[in-house]
């Protein structure tokens, strides 16, 4: 793993150390990145995106995001999937794939984001797809995760 041209995403900061000085990694949502300090830190190490923990509210996901911006690396948050739904105007989206129609679901965000469809009907449509599936973004708004507000 010291020497590849491979993308490389770190999940686990001990992998850091089997990277080569310089080459440059993804920084996955399993590592606890909850504030400027780690965030800098990371991507003085050539960090060059976050995905962000699904954990953390819209303030510490925009203060993140600008701090990011800062240092010239893409700021992710995780917006489908088994964790909570998320649209917070950072850089990317993350789906994580599971059972269902995920062309349709990326298809979805793809519009929404884009602006060729209102996030409102983009996620009836979503809704559509799975109606047994509830969604979930309570972290984002400071309550149990498992919760929907919206």
């Amino acid at each position: 793993m010291a020497e590849s041209e491979l993308p490389v995403e770190v999940n686990d900061p001990t992998a850091l150390r089997h990277l080569a000085p310089g080459t440059p990694f993804t920084m996955g949502p399993l590592v606890n990145v909850y504030n400027n300090g780690t965030l800098g830190f990371l991507a003085r190490r050539e960090a060059t995106s976050f995905c962000l923990p699904p954990e953390l509210t819209f303030a510490s996901v925009a203060t993140l995001a600008a701090t990011g911006a800062g240092y010239g690396v893409d700021i992710e948050v995780w917006a489908f999937g088994r964790l909570p739904l998320a649209e917070a105007g950072v850089g990317a989206l993350r789906l994580s794939p599971h059972t269902g129609d995920m062309v349709e679901v990326a298809r979805l965000f793809r519009a929404a984001a884009d602006g060729w469809m209102a996030p409102d009907e983009a996620l009836a449509e979503l809704a559509a797809l799975a109606p047994e599936r509830r969604f979930a973004n309570g972290f984002l708004f400071g309550q149990s995760g498992a919760e929907w507000t919206h």
